[in-house]
């Protein structure tokens, strides 16, 4: 049986691989099949489409929320490659 979660951020980019391409921004709530685990990344199918998101975002079936949460990261920035990503996923690049 796969296992399923469900996206905790505002907005979560769904993207062609890891740190790659942005497909589409998925809304809070959809969910996803996870494919396969790969440590900051998840593979996860969503309707017919296979992508990737960040494990950070994804609230996985059977985990429990933290009370008072909104979203299942830290509640501070975190670094995916180059690109700072903030709690509610949104993704900050630098203009450099």
């Amino acid at each position: 049986m796969a296992t399923t979660g469900t996206v905790s951020a505002t907005q979560l980019n769904f993207r062609m691989t890891p740190d790659g391409t942005v497909i589409k921004k998925l809304p809070k709530g959809t969910s996803v099949e996870i494919l396969k685990d790969q440590g900051e990344w998840l593979k996860v199918k969503v309707g017919a489409e296979i992508g990737f998101v960040s494990d950070a975002f994804i609230q996985r079936q059977g985990e429990p929320t933290p009370a008072g949460s909104t979203s299942s990261g830290t509640g501070k920035f975190h670094f995916s490659g180059k690109t700072a990503v903030a709690p509610d996923g949104t993704e900050l690049r630098s203009c450099q």
